[in-house]
């Protein structure tokens, strides 16, 4: 009977000490053990976070599913967060994993110094192929005129922005990793385009619940997670995209020159063979790591760009008299045979203003990606227990983007703020 009473109570604490509140946390909702306080079917995690925020401050807490997630919507708070080493992890997500190859690869969902040492030369080595440079403006110019031509055809017809709009952004990031382009009605092409599409909505679905409620995994019948939850075709999907990748890196392996590195593929496999001997070198000659990588730079590049410029292409529509406002002010500055180039910026304040406000209202990204607390560790006085995700959420609509705080073009009347 003693073992019997002993057992209890140590099952008792055990789940005590497992599913209750950790002491020191941020404010917020902790729900029922093993699901937490998952927002309802009805409701966007964005707008759930809002409605936290708006009850709880710009740090609270709330558990999804088994998960301790601590939400941070205060630009300072950001900064400090991202300053904390402690806070750069990332979590072991089922979709994090599926995109890493079930290891720590890549530089979007890696950990310790496979992302820093990755995340350093992507930075390095793109830098030198053109980014963020005006050497890479050529490319730009040259997958903008192709596109103007192409919507041309169109002119006076009601037209989607579809392939040929995913085709240009693709085009310049493949300029950079791989010295590669494709014209646009190119069948390769248009097929990657729509791998990188589905892939990305894919992850959006029900399969976020293994993410939160991981326990979820060993125990639910195979058939409901690929026929429900789309497992299986998630992960066959995205092996597809490897599957594209991986010709692409053996057409390069098969035309390396080491003295002259033409792409980010080339820099890597050179890196890797100079590496090769060193025993805490993070650069792999099975290419696995750039394999994820460079699935990591065409879904994050490509996705964010083409669909902020879908947006832009809306309001424009939308507001005519903005339109106006922004072609006259490019009429007035570039000439009629030239295109907007870098050297125009610091005279195009309305057009940088106008880009940055529709960044705003579309809150294309209202979220940033899981980060994970590898450590206990406290952020504004806050308790922060190791394995806890963190979520930068940026605010929308009330608050003028970052980027454009001191432009005094950006600006909503009160009623457009009211009614959003």
């Amino acid at each position: 009977m003693l073992v019997e009473v002993v057992l209890v109570l140590v099952l008792l604490v055990f789940l005590y000490r497992t599913f209750s509140k950790p002491k020191g946390l941020p404010p917020g909702v902790w729900g029922l053990p093993l699901v937490g306080a998952l927002p309802g079917h009805s409701t966007s995690l964005p707008a759930y976070f809002r409605k936290l925020k708006n009850k709880f401050g710009d740090v609270f807490t709330v558990r999804l599913g088994s998960r301790v997630v601590v939400v941070v919507s205060d630009y300072q708070l950001m900064k400090a967060a991202f300053r904390n080493p402690a806070l750069q992890g990332r979590p072991d997500l089922l979709t994090f994993k599926i995109f890493s190859l079930f290891d720590n690869l890549g530089i979007a969902f890696s950990n310790g110094k496979v992302w820093q040492n990755g995340r350093r030369f992507a930075l390095q080595h793109l830098k030198e192929f053109g980014m963020g440079k005006s050497k890479l403006e050529g490319t730009i110019e040259r997958e903008v005129s192709v596109l103007l031509d192409h919507l041309s055809n169109t002119e006076g017809k009601p037209n989607e922005l579809g392939r040929n709009l995913n085709v240009a952004i693709l085009n310049v990031i493949w300029s950079l990793v791989a010295d590669k382009r494709y014209d646009i009605n190119d069948e390769e092409i248009i097929y990657f385009a729509n791998l990188i599409k589905v892939n990305f909505s894919e992850i959006q679905g029900p399969i976020v619940l293994l993410d939160h409620m991981p326990w979820l995994i060993p125990i639910l019948p195979q058939v409901i997670k690929d026929k429900w939850m789309d497992v299986d075709k998630v992960i066959r999907d995205t092996n597809t995209l490897f599957v594209f990748l991986k010709k692409v890196i053996e057409d390069h392996r098969k035309t390396l020159d080491p003295s002259h590195p033409r792409d980010y593929i080339d820099a890597y496999m050179i890196e890797a063979e100079a590496q090769k001997d060193n025993p805490d070198s993070t650069f792999r000659l099975d290419y696995k790591d750039l394999l994820a990588s460079l699935r990591n730079l065409f879904v994050a590049g490509s996705e964010t760009i083409t669909d902020t410029l879908r947006w832009v292409f809306l309001f424009m529509a939308l507001y005519p008299d903005v339109q106006k406002k922004v072609q006259d002010e490019i009429d007035s500055v570039v000439p009629r045979d030239s295109l907007p180039a870098l050297e125009h910026k610091d005279i195009l304040p309305y057009l940088q203003a106008t880009i940055c406000e529709v960044q705003r209202r579309a809150s294309l990204a209202p979220m940033g990606l899981f980060h994970m607390a590898t450590e206990d560790t406290t952020l504004a006085g806050y308790y922060i227990p190791k394995a806890a995700m963190g979520r930068m959420r940026v605010r929308i609509i009330e608050d003028t983007t970052l980027a454009c705080h001191n432009n005094p073009h950006v600006s909503l009347n009160e009623r457009e703020r009211e009614s959003e």
